[in-house]
């Protein structure tokens, strides 16, 4: 074969690939305007829908300063949801922190204000699917979120908002309750001590997590009465209250579970068939080990580290 006629395989191939990659049907909507933008959503539907017209609402990770709903990396995670029958829909929200220079302990208001406002976003985001269910396909009964690092964050606090009803945002009708929740390396953020779910219990809750995690701990870090609590703290509080639950721990591993999201679609679709659909009481926990995923030699960092890299680039 010649040159030429190789060149041409190559684009043949890697236009099938490309067409491969993103042959779902993707429409985008603005759902929410905002003084400093407009906030949108892609629905990615499948050529063969579940018939339990499930839904998984996908938040974004990046330490709420950066990322993207439509990144690549996320794309392909989208695609293998919706060769399952899932229809996908990838949101938008402020990233808060983007211009700030230091989060700890001592400096937490920003983080806290970063959560409150992506919360919102993705309750605007929730409302809008509800409003247009029909429209868009889905069960509101099975609406279930799921985020990576910060959007876990932020997926684990639209559940804890909606079960205490606390803040204002929380605009979904009485009795509403979230399908499910997955975190792939999320945490709780509490204000008032123990986290607490005092309005209505928390909708079954997948919770994945790298063992030595220290940017979102898997843990947890207590100041007076302010907590950060990862998978290992709620688990404990889930298990102590029978609340279902679904623990996926893994071994060696830091926060590169945040980014393992396509190593786990057959899980994710265990976990909607059992609890979300079949609303089986399940209490799993498990500890994994995954040889695909590489660990980051940049990894155990903490928090603060990744303000003084950033500054330092």
């Amino acid at each position: 074969m010649n040159l030429k006629n190789k060149v041409c395989l190559f684009v043949l191939l890697l236009s099938f690939t490309i067409s491969f990659v993103f042959s779902q049907d993707v429409k985008t909507y603005a759902f929410a305007e905002r003084d400093s933008c407009t906030l949108y959503m892609d629905v990615y539907h499948p050529e063969q829908q579940r018939e339990d017209k499930s839904c998984i609402v996908f938040v974004f990770g990046g330490g709420f300063r950066m990322g993207s709903r439509s990144s690549p990396h996320h794309k392909e995670f989208y695609q293998l949801l919706v060769d399952k029958g899932f229809v996908v829909i990838a949101i938008d929200y402020r990233l808060a922190l983007k211009n700030v220079n230091r989060v700890d302990a001592m400096h937490n208001y920003p983080l806290a204000c970063a959560i409150d406002i992506a919360v919102e976003d993705l309750f605007s985001a929730v409302s809008y699917i509800v409003k247009h269910s029909e429209e868009l396909h889905i069960d509101t009964s099975k609406i279930v979120l799921c985020g990576s690092s910060a959007g876990a964050i932020t997926v684990l606090h639209a559940d804890y908002e909606l079960a205490n009803r606390r803040k204002s945002y929380v605009t979904l009708p009485e009795g509403f309750r979230f399908g499910g929740v997955i975190s792939f390396a999320g945490a709780i953020f509490s204000h008032d001590g123990k986290v607490k779910y005092k309005h209505q219990p928390p909708a079954p809750t997948f919770l994945l997590h790298g063992t030595d995690d220290f940017i979102v701990t898997y843990k947890k870090i207590v100041f007076f009465n302010l907590g950060f609590y990862g998978t290992d703290a709620l688990v404990k509080r889930f298990e102590k209250l029978d609340y279902p639950y679904y623990a996926f721990r893994y071994r060696n591993l830091a926060h590169e579970v945040a980014s393992a999201m396509k190593y786990n679609v057959n899980e994710i679709e265990w976990f909607v068939d059992n609890y979300v659909i079949a609303k089986k009481p399940l209490k799993v926990d498990q500890y994994y080990l995954n040889p695909e995923i590489k660990r980051n030699p940049d990894y155990p960092l903490r928090p603060r580290d990744l303000y003084r890299k950033r500054k330092s680039n």
